[in-house]
């Protein structure tokens, strides 16, 4: 990866940037940071993965994504490296992305980690601040099989004198990214101890709301317009890191009362009311059902995934909200035959051979007071929105 940049003049160089590994959280994480340093007047660029409906999402100029020729314009640049060092798909996507990056003049570039951190793609960059959302067991036979190896690998963004935050609060993983940052000699600040996060009761479950502490003062009151305990602790993230770049405490507040995550319990549609997530493994699978509030009809659940995820336990974890399966599955190699899903589902079910004709399935069988929920992958969750947009 450092070759392909080179030779291209190590684009990479030629803005700032924040890091940002996790099992959990970290898209939502980067699509939040970017939002405040977008209000605050910064020139920003965001880097995520994967895209749910076309490639260009991942990367993003300020509020619009790339352009099919800008993209074409980055690989020509590329194309010497291309052919002499045969990188993979991520890797050139990547290379594209800083590229655009110091092209579009830049300042700050919020940038998720692909996959693990250590070896990624990404890790070539030198960031102000490095974070880490909530580590658990997801590609375990790349990352390893305990929270600790996978934390360490998560950590392997860390680098000196860079402050990290970090969401983890479980020991195991927790300890393991706090050795990285002292063998770093880089300040830790961690979600529990040095910032709070202070909820008041709950008004509305599709509203989020809390106040900041950072070193036990009252730092920012969030407002987030969407459902889902479990992303306070993702903008909590991303508003300390916000706030440590120099942003006031009413543009972090207004920058995140207004973003959006698609994708991430996302409400598309009402009567039938339908819901699209990206959740893709047992605990953001129960994340999302934590977050659900009630249904006064049926639910109708559209759901598919990967074969190297626990579809079991996630099936097992959706059946208190489910009461009719359309099992399913995205246009990918490696997605579970519906059958195979069909064969362990706890609740009654039908197998359809694509997600767009599930989604037509269920909105012909919803009634207006029930809720078409999608669920299990972000391919499954791409190819249902590209399906509802068709009707809008």
């Amino acid at each position: 990866m450092r070759d392909v940049l080179e030779s291209v003049g190590n684009p990479q160089e030629a803005f700032r940037s924040v890091h940002i590994a996790g099992t959990k959280g970290k898209g939502s994480t980067a699509i939040m940071l970017e939002a405040i340093l977008r209000r605050a007047g910064m020139r920003t660029g965001l880097y995520t993965s994967p895209h749910l409906v076309h490639l260009f999402e991942r990367i993003r100029i300020g509020r619009r994504e790339i352009r099919e020729s800008e993209f074409v314009t980055a690989l020509n640049a590329l194309d010497p490296a291309m052919r002499r060092l045969r990188p993979t798909f991520f890797e050139i996507v990547t290379a594209a992305a800083f590229w655009l990056f110091r092209r579009s003049r830049v300042e700050i570039a919020v940038v998720e980690v692909g996959l693990g951190g250590r070896l990624d793609a990404t890790n070539v960059i030198r960031p102000e601040f490095s974070i880490i959302t909530t580590i658990d067991y997801d590609h375990t036979e790349l990352l390893g099989r305990t929270l600790a190896k996978i934390a360490g690998e998560k950590a392997g963004i860390v680098k000196p004198g860079v402050p990290v935050f970090t969401s983890e609060r479980k020991t195991e993983p927790r300890k393991v990214i706090e050795a990285c940052a002292r063998k770093a000699g880089s300040v830790i600040a961690r979600v529990g101890r040095e910032l709070r996060i202070r909820t008041p009761s709950v008004r509305d479950p599709r509203v989020i709301e809390f106040v900041l502490e950072v070193d036990g003062r009252p730092a920012a009151r969030i407002r987030l317009p969407m459902p889902g305990r479990h992303q306070m602790e993702n903008a909590a993230l991303a508003a300390a890191v916000a706030l440590r770049l120099g942003v006031s405490r009413g543009i972090v507040e207004r920058g995140l009362a207004g973003v959006r995550l698609p994708g991430r319990i996302e409400r598309v549609a009402r009567r039938p009311e339908v819901i699209v997530d990206v959740a893709h493994n047992p605990v953001s699978i129960r994340a999302l059902r934590r977050a659900l509030w009630p249904c006064a009809g049926r639910c109708w659940l559209v759901f598919g995934t990967s074969r190297d995820k626990d579809f079991r336990t996630m099936l097992r974890e959706l059946a208190p909200a489910t009461d009719v399966g359309l099992l399913t599955r995205a246009r990918s190699p490696r997605a579970v035959p519906p059958a195979e899903l069909a064969r362990v589902a706890p609740f009654p079910s039908v197998t359809i051979g694509s997600v767009a004709r599930a989604v037509r399935l269920a909105l012909r069988r919803a009634a207006p007071r029930d809720r078409v929920l999608v669920a299990g992958s972000f391919y499954v969750a791409g190819e249902a929105l590209e399906e509802l947009r068709k009707g809008r």
